[in-house]
């Protein structure tokens, strides 16, 4: 009996945490850059499109692309934003979502009513919370598209900014 006991718990307690985890792999800021703009470049077309059907309705509402989980559109009095949120990782108290948006006037946008900071290089923009957990970074792509990357947990994932600017130079094969 108390075998079954602590099975039902087991299945009660871990179940639900596993379907509410998102499958797939968890990326860090470089892998999930790399990954949506490859994707983002591919269907660059589709994308362009979107954009275009979305800013005329004002509604993202009927608008899908396959390999994108949803499409916001935010209509603001100074700016209209585009957001296609690609994919994200978390589980209850932390995680990591990232897409890329287009801002109508080329300017770096959040959904969060904060200051952002130039980042380390040009068309980097970020804010982080005072004690860290919470960041957000944006970096320009072309034309007003943005990539972006949302962090909740606090342990930066990539998001460290030497760190980060080291691993840009290595990827481009220089020295610093």
């Amino acid at each position: 009996m108390r075998k079954w006991v602590c099975l039902f718990f087991s299945i009660v307690l871990i179940l639900p945490m596993i379907a509410c985890h998102p499958l797939g792999k968890k990326r860090n800021y470089l892998e999930a850059k790399d990954e949506t703009t490859g994707f983002f470049n591919k269907h660059k077309d589709r994308f362009l499109s979107a954009v275009n059907e979305i800013e005329k309705s004002h509604s993202a509402d009927n608008i899908k692309i396959s390999g994108i989980e949803s499409i916001w559109y935010d209509e603001e009095e100074s700016n209209v934003t585009v957001t296609f949120y690609k994919q994200g990782y978390g589980l209850m108290i932390g995680g990591q979502y990232w897409g890329v948006y287009y801002s109508a006037n080329g300017k770096p946008f959040t959904n969060w009513n904060v200051k952002l900071v130039s980042g380390p290089y040009e068309g980097c923009f970020y804010w982080q919370e005072d004690d860290g957990s919470n960041t957000y970074v944006t970096e320009h792509l072309e034309d007003g598209r943005y990539f972006y990357y949302e962090d909740y947990d606090g342990n930066g994932h990539g998001l460290n900014w030497e760190c980060l600017k080291q691993m840009r130079v290595e990827q481009r094969g220089g020295t610093g």
